[in-house]
């Protein structure tokens, strides 16, 4: 998809091919924003750009990586992710959402957002996201809540940083395709 209103000239699906830019892309959100994520930089460091490519290759409608691209090559990206037991495979949960920092506050989020819950909307038997975001990521829960995701919950140390305690924001999206027909697209306001 090509974008006008962004620095993105396309959102796509990332290929095994894409393993060394998201490799690199991920070091610098986990040694730019570390309490944004799960995984810690030295987690990532044990992770090989070969490993990380084959998993890429092996990339489905059951889990897959979105990433933006322009110029100066990939800036963003987002993963899905689907439950694959029988009574919980109606649900995904979506994570990993980073955007370099030049082109933050550029819609390159949302974006990424939109395109994603636009394939979500398609998968088969999916009716609802989730995502686990760190209550001081205000950023993102206020990305996601203009997209229609809800606060749910919070859980109260949901991980550590360090000595550290983040509690994380639940936030669920029940998907309808007359939903997306209305969703905000371009930057922010």
């Amino acid at each position: 998809m090509l974008l006008a209103e962004t620095p993105i000239a396309m959102v796509r699906r990332l290929t095994a091919y894409d393993g060394p830019a998201l490799w690199h892309l991920r070091n610098e959100a986990l040694e730019r924003d570390p309490e944004a994520f799960e995984l810690s930089v030295d987690e990532h460091w044990r992770t090989t750009v070969s490993s990380l490519s084959e998993g890429l290759r092996r990339s489905s409608d059951w889990d897959f990586f979105l990433g933006a691209f322009s110029g100066i090559g990939l800036m963003g990206c987002v993963a899905l992710s689907r439950n694959r037991l029988e009574r919980t495979r109606h649900r995904a949960v979506v994570k990993g959402l980073y955007v370099t920092g030049s082109m933050r506050r550029r819609g390159v989020g949302q974006e990424l957002l939109v395109n994603l819950l636009k394939e979500a909307e398609v998968l088969p038997g999916l009716g609802q996201l989730s995502a686990n975001v760190p209550a001081t990521q205000t950023a993102a829960i206020r990305l996601l809540t203009l997209l229609g995701f809800e606060q749910s919950g919070r859980e109260p140390d949901a991980r550590r940083l360090e000595e550290r305690s983040l509690d994380a924001v639940h936030l669920i999206l029940q998907l309808s395709p007359a939903r997306l027909a209305s969703a905000p697209s371009g930057p922010p306001a």
